[in-house]
């Protein structure tokens, strides 16, 4: 890897397909399906099913002008998480779940999903360059985001409205606290060594959902009285230096500004005793 690419890491990815939908027969539960076809597409079509006790969706964006601020999404349907920079936090995701006013204080959770079982920081899987549209090669395997993304509930002290979005507190601590799929174990040996093993969870508990009093306005204008709550979603820095550290000798990527990544999990919104 050149040295001016390690100054800089950028990754860019598009989403080009993206559904939300809550059934609340016995569970209920939010479902976010993404998956990269494009790396050069522009966004992702959201399409919300209002059904079982959901509301409705809201996404915010960075707000490259205000520290910790994110904006609402002028483009609700094409939504990104942007490039990743390490000079800057421009990329970085607020959803808004509106629900009905039925649900009771830590009654909901929200919960990571993913088929994966690799990762690609581990030194066995090296990123993949851009070989065609759906990022399928022979390697059987794709740059999965379940690798380097990061998730986070926020609570009731996390957040502080402003007139056009959000200000989310404390992001340094919040990003020190993220929720992924990639599980270090360590092991003391005989000798008082220790070794770390490092494995994918396939289902991660993001942690119980703080619900407060809200107002949803549907797009015909109705308000309607509910409860709302927050998720981050971004990378997380700790497990992007792992992965761009294995692949520091990677002679196949040759363009670090286009390595796209593919959307390999669900998000979930369920009862807490699930």
């Amino acid at each position: 890897m050149k040295p001016q690419v390690k100054q800089k890491l950028k990754i860019f990815y598009s989403l080009t397909m993206c559904f939300i939908s809550l059934f609340c027969i016995v569970t209920c539960s939010l479902a976010w399906f993404a998956r990269n076809e494009n790396v050069n597409g522009t966004g992702m079509s959201v399409t919300v099913q209002k059904s079982g006790g959901l509301l409705g969706v809201e996404f915010f964006v960075e707000n490259k002008n205000v520290e910790s601020g994110f904006l609402w999404a002028a483009d609700q349907n094409s939504v990104t998480l942007g490039k990743y920079d390490l000079l800057t936090n421009d990329y970085r995701i607020l959803v808004k779940v509106y629900v009905e006013n039925t649900f009771e204080a830590d009654s909901l959770k929200f919960v990571a999903r993913t088929s994966t079982d690799y990762f690609l920081g581990d030194g066995n899987h090296n990123l993949l360059p851009v070989l065609n549209a759906d990022n399928v090669t022979s390697a059987g395997y794709t740059n999965a985001l379940s690798s380097v993304v990061g998730f986070y509930a926020l609570q009731s002290a996390d957040f502080t409205s402003s007139s056009n979005g959000y200000t989310v507190n404390g992001l340094a601590t919040i990003e020190n606290n993220l929720k992924n799929f990639i599980v270090d174990t360590e092991t003391t040996n005989g000798d008082g060594t220790t070794t770390t093993t490092t494995s994918v969870s396939s289902s991660v508990n993001v942690g119980t959902a703080y619900l407060s009093d809200d107002t949803y306005t549907a797009s015909d204008g109705t308000t309607t009285n509910c409860k709302s709550m927050f998720l981050l979603v971004t990378y997380d820095k700790g497990l992007m230096t792992r992965v761009f550290t294995a692949n520091l000798g990677n002679k196949n990527i040759t363009n670090v500004d286009a390595i796209p990544f593919a959307y390999d999990f669900t998000l979930s919104i369920e009862p807490t005793n699930a």
